[in-house]
């Protein structure tokens, strides 16, 4: 009896060590191999790779001024930067640049000229992303860059204007406050979007012929709230507060204006030339329409002092006063 169970031991014993063995064989298996085919290739990246933008930080001296921008390029602030008496803070003379603020602000200083200055002749240029204020002259002067891009930035306190921008350009998502001239202008075939102009002592907004003024805010400016060329969309703005001039003014054929809201302005929309389009607007002004003949205008209904305006709902192309 006692051989019989020393045999079954050794049995299980030597059961336990052939699975261990198995096991350990398709670990090393599982695994690979233990040693390296070849030494490890390198995992650092050169700056350039990391970032291949070319930075632009406050200069030195004076005499530094303007920073010039000369190659094609993508380049950002490192830093805030402030600007000195009598030059521009960066000249941009060249096309197909891009110029990211990186959150910092340009600041002028009395005297200063514009905050950057785009190229005479130029195209492609974007500028985004921070702020540009207390400039003498304009915070952004780039009217002959066409085909550019200004976006998400805050232009304030300049004694010029606040964006300046040439034709078939895109302002969008631009806070443009308390500039002694325009808050935003942009030339033919441009879209000015998403945007607020505020407090600025001339218009608002002025843009070109064949232009678009959409989803914008603008308030308390000296000038008009929106001026609008030839051929152009002024769609869902609010304009409120002018204190000279009209909350949207047309001066010429051929434009769509449609569901603004135009309150507590000198004149609410005032159209100056035929064949333009007038409807689904709401106004509360001193004048509320003055719209020359020749024009296609929605139903003009007045709801003022009219419990519940009955008739809100009657035509839905019609323009209100309330």
């Amino acid at each position: 009896m006692l051989n019989r169970l020393k045999n079954a031991l050794r049995l299980i014993v030597g059961a336990v060590v052939a699975v261990w063995a198995v096991s350990s064989l398709v670990g090393l298996v599982r695994a690979g191999p233990m040693e390296p085919w070849a030494p490890p290739g390198s995992t650092m990246k050169t700056v350039d790779a990391v970032e291949p933008r070319h930075p632009i930080w406050q200069p030195d001296s004076p005499g530094s001024f303007p920073i010039v921008i000369s190659q094609p390029g993508s380049y950002y602030l490192g830093e805030n930067i402030t600007g000195v008496a009598g030059e521009d803070g960066i000249e941009i003379t060249s096309s197909d640049v891009t110029l990211d603020l990186n959150g910092f602000a340009l600041t002028g200083v009395p005297n200063s000229l514009n905050g950057i200055s785009g190229p005479g002749g130029g195209h492609n240029l974007s500028i985004y992303n921070g702020g540009i204020g207390n400039w003498g002259g304009d915070a952004i002067h780039a009217s002959g860059a066409f085909l550019s891009e200004f976006r998400d930035l805050r232009v304030n306190h300049n004694f010029g204007n606040g964006v300046v921008a040439a034709s078939e350009s895109t302002v969008i998502n631009v806070i443009a406050e308390d500039n002694l001239g325009i808050g935003i202008a942009a030339g033919q075939r441009s879209i000015v979007k998403d945007s607020v102009s505020s407090q600025n002592g001339d218009d608002g907004i002025y843009v070109g012929d064949n232009a678009m003024v959409e989803n914008c805010s603008v308030t308390r400016n000296g000038g008009d709230g929106i001026h609008v060329g030839a051929e152009s969309l002024v769609v869902g703005n609010s304009v409120a507060w002018g204190t000279a001039g009209a909350g949207i003014h047309v001066t010429s054929t051929g434009s769509r204006i449609e569901a603004n809201n135009v309150v507590h302005t000198a004149q609410g929309i005032d159209v100056d030339n035929v064949h333009n389009i007038i409807i689904k607007n709401t106004a509360w002004n001193a004048t509320d329409y003055d719209i020359v003949a020749g024009n296609a205008v929605g139903a003009i209904i007045d709801c003022t002092g009219v419990a519940g305006c009955p008739s809100i709902t009657a035509d839905p192309w019609a323009n209100f006063r309330y």
